[in-house]
């Protein structure tokens, strides 16, 4: 017998966009696994802060369409958007194969739907290939590549504390190719970060 892992969503922030009833039973199932539920899409603040929001598709799925999912596929990192169905509703599906909604849950959702989710939402590689989505539009791939390989470059030598060896080694690259890119200037960091020295080991 399946059963759900307590507490699978802590460190989830959640909005859930239904009517009264409905929201309270999703908004219930997530709290019951250790999720914190906003009661707003703070439409003044990046939503950076919602991990997942949830939008029933089939109350007014044209408005959804047209005013909220711009408005989430505005955010960056844009937050994982699952619509809640209880059949096969056209402009649902329609979204869903446009990629605007990342998958279809129950309506209400259940406790397995919310936990399978936070387990796809957590895979390796999974944000990557989300926020790899949102870049469509807005970059060439070429430069979606660049922003990857720079990124990763930096993050590994920042963890490794300057070490290029062990930095090569997390990447899974040789030390040779960290040294070029180094040399090249082909490394990124953020503006507020403490610049790093990177020692030839």
């Amino acid at each position: 017998m399946f059963e759900c892992e307590v507490n699978v969503l802590t460190g989830w922030r959640i909005f859930v966009l239904s009517d009264d009833a409905l929201a309270d039973h999703a908004a219930q199932a997530a709290r019951s696994l250790g999720a914190d539920v906003s009661d707003s899409l703070n439409l003044g603040v990046n939503g950076s802060t919602h991990v997942a929001v949830l939008l029933d598709v089939e109350i007014d799925a044209d408005a959804i369409a047209t005013t909220v999912l711009p408005l989430l596929e505005s955010w960056l990192p844009r937050p994982l958007v699952l619509g809640m169905s209880t059949r096969a509703n056209p402009i649902a599906m329609s979204m869903l194969r446009a990629g605007r909604l990342d998958g279809l849950i129950g309506r209400p959702p259940s406790l397995h739907e919310l936990q399978f989710w936070s387990t796809v939402r957590s895979s390796p590689g999974v944000a990557l290939r989300f926020a790899a989505r949102q870049g469509v539009g807005r970059v060439h791939l070429a430069t979606a590549q660049e922003i990857v390989r720079q990124s990763m470059l930096w993050q590994a030598l920042n963890s490794a504390g300057g070490n290029r060896r062990l930095a090569a080694r997390t990447l899974g690259v040789s030390r040779r190719q960290i040294q070029l890119l180094i040399a090249a200037g082909r490394i990124w960091s953020p503006p507020s970060a403490t610049l790093l020295s990177y020692p030839d080991t």
